[in-house]
């Protein structure tokens, strides 16, 4: 027999093992890198004074890339040492009180008592206490964050700190450091927040005007229709590919979405942008002589 769940018609199954030896890891406790200002910095200096010899005096591809991830791991292992951290528990609901804990557990017990049962009433019974424990869990969640929200001094704010944690995601806090308007790099934060306002409070008119402008073109031009197929009559061009650069590579490395997830090798995308000014012009090389 399997250990029944409550959740569905199928039993969760239970594998025994005996004389097994196992090194666990501490649930309140995780190793992770320390990406310090400092250990950033000391990542980068090392960066900067590589000759990359066993690079440049390369021919052969995949020897250029073992050699330049070799490299590359070898001075972030020794810039970023591990240390742990406390890893938070889990909290639970502050709507789940003492009665509905043990509605949950009587719920599991008429599962048990249906399951095992071929009276239908049994089984009836079952499924309309479930649904009437659901109404209940949801008005429990209803009363909750409207206490929540009416006695909130920002409500908007807690608003959506609801909405994310009933969709699983976290509130991330990020500051705008600097922004290029016009092309010129701007640090001042009120002339930053007034070119937000001014952006969204404009954007409409913009398009709305952008768009009657094209309506014209199209009207003077012909049909978008007849011009497509006029343009389907004549043949392509060749595609021809070019030569990368260092700056088309620094400005992928920039487009890269900052993610603290990574590969085997523990090398997140921010440790990617960090590095992007003294690697840019290696990858660059590497690719031409793939090209080659």
């Amino acid at each position: 027999m399997g250990a029944p769940t409550g959740l569905s018609d199928h039993d969760g199954q239970i594998i025994q093992l005996d004389n097994i030896s196992m090194q666990t890891q501490s649930n309140d406790t995780r190793i992770i890198r320390n990406f310090s200002k400092e250990y950033i910095h000391d990542f980068q200096s090392k960066l900067s004074y590589e000759s990359w010899d066993t690079i440049f005096g390369e021919n052969n591809v995949d020897k250029i890339f073992n050699n330049f991830h070799n490299i590359v791991l070898r001075i972030f292992y020794s810039s970023f040492p591990k240390r742990t951290i406390q890893v938070q528990k889990k909290k639970d609901f502050v709507w789940m009180t003492k009665g509905l804990k043990t509605s949950i557990s009587h719920k599991r017990e008429l599962y048990l008592i249906s399951r095992d049962s071929r009276n239908p009433k049994l089984k009836q019974n079952y499924k309309s206490y479930c649904k009437a424990l659901s109404k209940v869990i949801k008005e429990a969640k209803i009363l909750h964050y409207n206490k929540q929200i009416l006695t909130s001094h920002n409500k908007t704010k807690t608003v959506w700190n609801i909405v994310k944690t009933e969709t699983g995601k976290k509130l991330r806090k990020e500051e705008v450091a600097s922004l290029k308007i016009n092309g010129e790099l701007i640090h001042n934060q009120q002339v930053i927040s007034n070119s937000f306002n001014d952006y969204f409070l404009n954007t409409a008119e913009k398009l709305m005007t952008a768009n009657q402008i094209d309506q014209l073109n199209q009207i003077k031009n012909g049909a978008p229709l007849r011009n497509t197929l006029k343009s389907c009559r004549q043949p392509y061009n060749n595609i021809k590919f070019r030569y990368t650069s260092t700056e088309e590579i620094e400005r992928i490395i920039k487009l890269l979405k900052t993610k603290n997830s990574q590969g085997y090798d523990e090398i997140p995308i921010k440790i990617l942008k960090w590095s992007a000014p003294f690697i840019s012009s290696l990858q660059h090389t590497f690719l031409i002589n793939l090209l080659n």
